[in-house]
């Protein structure tokens, strides 16, 4: 996980994807599940690939609607139904 928010962080989102999938397929229970759902959204947003951000998004307000990321979720989501 800090690894994958790191890469992030750096500007590396494919390295970061392939971190927090890997994360959550070895822990998908976790305690830094919700993170890693999170994470994941921001690097395929940050890819370019908003249909499948999207999804972890949603996934992200279905799974850990209490979470510290919650909130942002929703922003993100009706951000990307406006427009540019």
């Amino acid at each position: 996980m800090a690894l994958g928010m790191l890469r992030l962080q750096r500007g590396a989102p494919r390295s970061a994807l392939d971190h927090f999938t890997r994360y959550r397929s070895r822990n998908p229970r976790a305690e830094l599940s919700c993170d890693a759902l999170w994470g994941k959204a921001q690097a395929l947003s940050n890819l370019g690939r908003g249909a499948e951000a999207r999804r972890s998004y949603q996934s992200l307000l279905e799974r850990c609607p209490d979470s510290t990321y919650a909130a942002a979720a929703r922003s993100k989501l009706e951000a990307m139904k406006t427009p540019p």
